[in-house]
């Protein structure tokens, strides 16, 4: 079953199940701590950030809380690490806010499992 060109999902799921079970010590990632930002540094992320693959990005705030929207998807929450660096809890995936020498949040770099970096830049 696993001795074909497409096992690797199958091989990794079975290494992460032995890892698992026998508590391999620096296989899994730590549990990554999150911290509440101020309303004024949530509000400098907010905003439409469009990348050169025509794929756009938006970001809102709601109660103190960031959300990733993709077209016609559920929001996705951002839990923030720093006042730049966001996770999504349950997928192995960051976003990098980056900030002009002025403050202005400019674009930002979504990193997920699986793929290259997407950078996105901010549309005034």
């Amino acid at each position: 079953m696993i001795n074909s060109n497409e096992a690797w999902p199958m091989l990794e799921e079975i290494e992460r199940a032995i890892a698992r079970e026998y508590q391999w010590p620096g296989y899994f990632e730590a549990e990554k701590k999150t911290i509440s930002l101020d309303q004024k540094v949530l509000k400098s992320l907010v905003g439409e950030y469009a990348a050169k693959s025509g794929i756009t990005y938006e970001i809102t705030e709601s109660n103190q809380k960031l959300f990733l929207h993709l077209k016609n998807q559920t929001p996705i929450e951002l839990l923030a690490e720093s006042d730049s660096k966001f996770f999504i809890a349950g997928l192995n995936s960051q976003i990098i806010f980056d900030r002009a020498p002025d403050g202005s949040v400019k674009s930002l770099t979504l990193q997920q499992e699986g793929g290259g970096p997407v950078s996105a830049e901010k549309k005034q």
